[in-house]
């Protein structure tokens, strides 16, 4: 007889997946867990105030932080030395922000002051002053450097505005959100300066930002409720943040995902992600 050659058993093809189950399971991942994060301190940059809020230009070589004295120090990020410093504030810095040609950069803060910097010449360009205001968030329009968007908290009411501001070729204010403007007459009808003062201290200022084009804004408040604007004030969408907790801040990455962050830690929504880089929701308000 004859032995049989042994064949090896043949095995099925195997199917790649798909785009959509591809992006089902990334959607699935922990975002933060594919980052290479660096396990030790492997530089410090030497300041001789606090520093409360800072900011990376766009190319990531320069950084310039808020103090709590309010000066703004601007270090270079390769040499890890300090470049800039930057006075005119007399409260704490609460947000730094730069242009898109990284030779701008606006810094707001308690004493009411919104101030656009020369970096290179350390001068002031442009400034305004909001008196009894506290700016507690500021951002520049991502491609036009004459807009910037900041967000107020009165200092003697729990009064609050979303604003953007043209510093060209007038400077002019344009109120995009107030959600206390119905309830400060009765405050101020109520229990007077100290009670409104002492609410306002209860009230977690508001926090907005940009789309990625500049066409809409972004606007979160101390519920968990972000909603999107036209740049005419017109209110587009809504969505609840799960957890319905106070948002902190608001921050579109490079691929339009959303990082809120919260009283609890940093989340990151996709569907924010939807409401500023999809088309303009018209349905009703969406739940995450």
């Amino acid at each position: 007889m004859v032995p049989r050659a042994r064949t090896s058993p043949r095995l099925a093809p195997t199917r790649e997946p798909t785009a959509a189950a591809a992006a089902m399971n990334l959607a699935l991942l922990d975002p933060f867990s594919h980052n290479e994060l660096p396990e030790v301190i492997e530089a410090k940059l030497e300041v001789t105030s606090s520093v409360h809020v800072c900011a990376f230009n766009r190319r990531g070589t320069l950084l310039a932080g808020g103090c709590s004295s309010g000066d703004v120090v601007v270090w270079d990020f390769e040499t890890h030395g300090l470049g800039r410093k930057l006075s005119l504030h007399h409260e704490a810095v609460t947000s730094v922000s730069w242009t898109k040609s990284s030779r701008r950069l606006i810094s707001s803060a308690l004493d009411g002051r919104l101030v656009v910097w020369d970096v290179l010449n350390s001068t002031v360009l442009m400034q305004t002053h909001i008196p009894e205001t506290e700016l507690t968030w500021a951002s520049t329009h991502p491609l036009k450097r004459s807009i910037c968007l900041a967000c107020s908290s009165s200092t003697s009411s729990t009064f609050r505005q979303v604003f953007l501001l043209h510093w060209e070729p007038t400077q002019k204010q344009q109120v995009l959100y107030s959600p206390d403007e119905a309830e400060a007459p009765a405050a101020a009808d109520g229990a007077g300066i100290s009670g409104s003062a002492s609410s306002r201290r209860q009230t977690t200022p508001l926090v907005a930002c940009f789309d990625k084009q500049g066409e809409r804004v972004l606007v979160a408040n101390s519920k968990g409720v972000v909603t999107l604007f036209s740049l005419a004030g017109e209110s587009l969408a809504t969505l609840q943040v799960a957890g319905a907790a106070a948002v902190k801040s608001l921050g579109l990455s490079s691929d339009g995902r959303c990082g809120a962050k919260e009283s609890k830690g940093v989340r990151v929504e996709p569907s924010i992600r939807v409401l500023a880089l999809g088309p303009v929701c018209t349905r009703s308000p969406v739940a995450v």
